[in-house]
């Protein structure tokens, strides 16, 4: 049977049920949503499949974001499943999507009083914060990141306003080509071969600068003539090296490839007419590379969204991610807060709190993970040995007065009784409970048991915020579907 591919959706479209009386439409969508489970808990394949299958047939633009190998596969079967297949596009090896990701974001519109090199600067940051999620050393001191902010913004302004390409391997010219001290500026053997003072002498020579470039160019002209080659050699040596441990891995091999020019350039707005982007260079299999390339791609999403024109592309759009704990960065909080404003359906697919949590380091962590996690209004448990995380959602959830009666005996030879009641405060739901959900496969006849909690909206079933809903995994071996 052919599936006829959708129109787009109104707000108030139903997606899924999650009981008679209660459905999960597209405009709750648009709220947040994060799936918790441990591995094999059926939270990809349960609820996460319930909620793709709903969002594909409703005719949402995507950006996701594989986490294993494979699993492109399974949403190019998807998409086709549910008449999408014209619309995916794939941004990984092996296909023929580039983005000159770095040039993109200089020509993109900024902000109000931004420049566009702060674009850049923007997604370099997160990348920054990406990679020092773990701890790396001194990547992970402020002074180390705030550095390379400024010898980046100093290169990118050089390279933008002399009207070079900007791009990974242009950064590295520009630090290939700059002097390490003052007497090298003066030289005029360094004058003549530095990739630097060309760039210089072609910005300085054009008439058709704005104020505000006029005073970037200054800006970059001061630090590398003056301050940079008058730094420490040691302390610039460690200014080079925060810089050049990112921007490797987007000058060679299948990222030099994917991040560069020519080809069929895919960016980040071709989701809003409704394209399915894959970018499938998943963690499992590339490791730091695939994390570099999947959070930079999430970054120039993200900021693409914000400064859409609903008017033009009204279609809500979803950004997927499974293992999401790979990707998160501050940004991700702030873009959350405001991500139903913007028409963006979040689904974060994790193992428990504590894999997002370990994201955010130093004092203000557990405040920041916070911050993400309550931007989030649908979260959906399914079943879980993370013993903080299940206490964490049966706080969250809440607790209830119960009475309990009591009755005492004595089988003294004068005899005694006595009975009574007394109130207890009790969770609605035990952490222990999250622990039995039935985790879907042959021995559950393909049922993924799942705790569905949501704020400011209770079940109408139940009168309660939080409510228990199976989910029926699409195929599973050994299973006949049952047809009632």
């Amino acid at each position: 049977m052919s599936v006829k591919a959708p129109r787009a959706a109104a707000l108030d479209l139903p997606l899924i049920k999650f009981s008679e009386s209660d459905t999960f439409t597209l405009r709750h969508a648009v709220e947040g949503t994060i799936i918790f489970g441990q591995t094999g808990s059926g939270k990809t394949s349960g609820p996460g499949q319930a909620l793709r299958s709903a969002m594909l047939r409703a005719g949402c633009g995507f950006c996701v974001f594989p986490a294993k190998p494979g699993e492109a596969d399974e949403w190019l079967a998807a998409a086709k499943a549910n008449g999408r297949a014209s619309d995916v596009r794939v941004f990984g090896p092996g296909h023929p999507s580039r983005l000159n990701a770095l040039d993109y974001l200089y020509r993109a519109p900024g902000s109000r009083g931004g420049s566009m090199t702060d674009n850049v600067l923007a997604a370099l940051t997160g990348l920054l914060q990406a990679r020092d999620g773990g701890d790396r050393g001194q990547g992970t001191d402020p002074f180390w990141q705030d550095s390379a902010k400024m010898l980046l913004g100093s290169a990118i302004d050089l390279l933008g306003i002399a009207g070079e390409t900007v791009s990974f391997g242009g950064i590295q010219d520009v630090l290939i080509g700059a002097p390490e001290s003052s007497e090298e500026v003066r030289s005029p053997d360094w004058q003549a071969k530095s990739f630097v003072n060309r760039l210089i002498d072609k910005a300085t020579a054009r008439t058709d600068l704005t104020a505000g470039q006029r005073n970037d160019l200054a800006v970059a002209v001061e630090y590398w003539l003056n301050e940079y080659p008058r730094m420490d050699a040691k302390t610039r040596s460690g200014i080079i090296t925060t810089v050049t441990s990112m921007t490797y891995f987007f000058r060679r091999g299948v990222l030099a490839h994917l991040f560069g020019e020519g080809g069929e350039q895919l960016t980040p707005e071709d989701s809003f007419e409704g394209r399915i982007l894959i970018i499938d260079l998943p963690v499992k299999e590339f490791l730091e590379v695939g994390q570099f390339a999947q959070v930079l791609w999430k970054l120039l999403w993200m900021r693409a969204v914000e400064r859409r024109d609903r008017t033009r592309f009204p279609k809500s759009v979803v950004l997927w991610a499974d293992e999401a704990q790979n990707l998160v960065t501050r940004y991700d909080a702030l873009f959350q807060a405001t991500a139903r404003s913007a028409g963006v359906a979040t689904v974060y697919l994790t193992q428990n709190r504590d894999s997002l949590r370990s994201r955010f380091k130093g004092p203000s962590g557990d405040a920041e993970a916070e911050a993400l996690l309550g931007n989030f209004n649908l979260k959906v448990f399914t079943c879980n040995d993370h013993t903080p995380t299940n206490e964490w959602a049966a706080r969250m959830i809440g607790e209830e007065w119960q009475t309990r009666a009591n009755v005492n005996t004595s089988l003294r030879d004068d005899g005694n009784l006595s009975a009574g009641t007394n109130e207890q405060r009790r969770f609605l739901v035990e952490p222990l409970q999250f622990m039995r959900l039935k985790k879907g496969g042959p021995d559950n006849r393909g049922i993924v048991e799942s705790i569905v909690f949501r704020s400011g909206r209770p079940f109408a079933v139940t009168g309660t915020n939080h409510l228990t809903v199976n989910f029926r995994q699409e195929s599973t071996p050994g299973v006949t579907e049952d047809k009632s």
